[in-house]
This record gives structure tokens, sequence and C-alpha cells, in this order.
């Protein structure tokens, strides 16, 4: 893996971010919905897996809306060094912050007994599209350069073939798109900070945001992305992806 590569995300600023959130308290209701996405999933997969594994930093709360499957629970990391291996695995919500997504699939793989499930979610697609426009925008107007603000998402198709490329068989990708309206922008970030999801790309910009910005920030998405009663519009897309090992 490459430089390049290792250094897309801080990975250090990262685990500190999930510790603040969970000092906060963790806002889970995007965990909620996908934990009911999960049971109904499991129940059309109709099959009993005997060594399950629960990988991601919020898993206890995963764990308190499912409660009717047990999981052992894996702390998410670049390097997994899972010692034993399993019928099922479910990644949970973390697999964007990957430095290399593919190494982190084919080590899933390679913990997978033969015939096992890997299973997870993921946001991208669209995901904080209004959030990244509306600041593109107002660094242009500015400044005339642009910084990442808001970290890149990875596109359906590109992630459906990662799945392929890391040994996995049957693979399917579901996208799980959620619109969500916030009366303030205040409140989006407060809660992406109790998700523990702000950015942590290594290269942003590590400078305070300005209040001329970030003014110009939300006048821009209250023109481009506001509702009429001005609630602001958030989009959330998840990936859901499933993959057997043969």
């Amino acid at each position: 893996m490459s430089n390049s590569v290792k250094n897309l995300f801080d990975m250090d600023l990262l685990h500190n971010r999930r510790a603040r959130a969970n000092l906060l308290g963790y806002e889970d209701f995007i965990c909620k919905l996908l934990a009911e996405d999960l049971k109904e999933r499991l129940t059309d997969i109709n099959r009993d897996f005997d060594r399950r594994i629960m990988i991601g930093p919020f898993t206890e709360h995963w764990q308190n809306h499912i409660r009717d499957l047990d999981f052992e629970e894996g702390i998410d990391s670049d390097n997994l060094n899972l010692k034993k291996q399993y019928d099922f695995i479910m990644h949970c919500l973390c697999l964007h912050w990957a430095n290399d997504p593919l190494g982190k699939l084919i080590q899933l793989r390679m913990s997978l007994n033969s015939e096992g499930l890997l299973m997870g979610y993921l946001f991208g697609g669209n995901t904080l599209n209004e959030l990244r426009s509306s600041f593109s925008k107002a660094e242009i107007e500015l400044k005339s350069s642009l910084s990442v603000r808001v970290a890149p998402m990875m596109e359906l198709k590109t992630f459906g073939n990662l799945l392929v490329k890391a040994g996995l068989k049957n693979t399917v990708v579901d996208l799980i798109s959620h619109r969500i309206q916030y009366s303030s922008l205040n409140r989006l970030f407060i809660d992406l900070r109790r998700m523990g999801e702000t950015n942590v790309i290594d290269k942003r910009k590590k400078t305070f945001l300005t209040k001329k910005l970030f003014n110009l920030m939300v006048e821009n998405y209250k023109r481009d992305f506001s509702q009429s009663d001005g609630n602001f519009n958030v989009t959330f897309d998840i990936f859901c992806f499933t993959g057997w090992k043969s």
C-alpha cells in the first residue's frame, strides 16, 4: 500500500472522534434504521450461523437494537488481525473510512469459514452532497480555491467491483437512501460529531472555519437545498453489501 493511500484518512484522529462521540452520547438514529434492515435481511436469508462477529466502532448500540442474535464484538482498524474463522461477519458502518477498502475486504473474506457470509453497511453515493456542494461554492467565491471539507464517497458500482476483486461470491450491493430535514445546520454538525462522522481526511484544512465562509456556506445551502418551510435537506446514502466465501 502506497504512502498516499495510507495517508488518505488520519486514523488516530478517527479513533479520537469516535471516543468523543461516545462521551457526547452516540447519535444512533441511522443505527436504529439499519438494525431493523439487518433483521429483515437475516430473516430472508433464513440460515443459522454458529460463529458470528460484529465489527465496528459502536457495536454495542447495534447489539442493543438487534437483541435476538448474539455476536462477538470486534474493533474496526486498518489491520483487523482476527484470530478465528467465522461463519458470519457483520461490518457496521465504517468501511467508508478504510484507507485500503479492498485490503479490508480481503481480510474479512480470509476470516470467513467456507460458505461463510460477509455483510455490512457503509456511507457512500450522495451522502452529505448538499454540504459538500455548499462549502465548495463558498470557498470558490471567497478564495478561488477548494479544500476537502466533506470526505469523498464511493460510488455504488465502484464498491460492487471491489467486492468481486476481494474474491467474494454472489455479491449484492443495495442502496438505502435517507433524506432527512434539519431545522439548522448546527444541529446537523452536532449529530455528525455524536455519530463520529466528522472529517478526518489527513490533508484536510486544519485552520478554523471563518465566520464569513460559514455564513456564505449556509446561504448557499438555504438557496439550493432547503425546503419551503426553511428546513435543510440532508442526504445519507448507505450501501448494504453481502458476499459469500466459496
